[in-house]
């Protein structure tokens, strides 16, 4: 699969279900994301079958998967981060400006989750 930053994919509307198939270009996100991923020891998946996607998965000792899932921009140019895993489920929006602190919240609650399972977070 090409590694690009853009590829075509389905493109949120803005306060709504309705959804295009469109250009999706994550180059201004990954310009956000790539140095924290680093900084977390984390890494993310681009492409799920042809489309792109930025999805990063948090195993804890027991093998439950946490994942953080980042939708491409939508027509108001919101950002909408995605954060799940053992039964739990949340969601945040927001601009390219602020979303290296909504990704820091995003990890914080899912190592919250695993704290409160009573596990740990595997190394990568």
């Amino acid at each position: 699969m090409p590694q690009s930053q853009v590829g075509y994919g389905v493109r949120p509307q803005s306060g709504g279900c309705t959804m295009t198939f469109t250009k999706v270009d994550y180059t201004e996100i990954d310009a956000i994301l790539m140095p924290w991923l680093k900084r977390n020891t984390l890494y993310v998946y681009k492409w799920l079958r042809d489309d792109p996607v930025r999805m990063i998965d948090v195993v804890d000792d027991a093998g439950n998967i946490y994942n953080i899932s980042i939708a491409p921009p939508d027509v108001s140019d919101i950002i909408t981060v995605a954060v799940s895993g053992s039964g739990n489920r949340t969601s945040y929006e927001t601009s390219l400006s602020d979303l290296e602190q909504i990704l820091d919240k995003s990890f914080a609650q899912i190592l919250a989750w695993v704290k409160q399972a009573g596990f740990i977070r595997t190394p990568v």
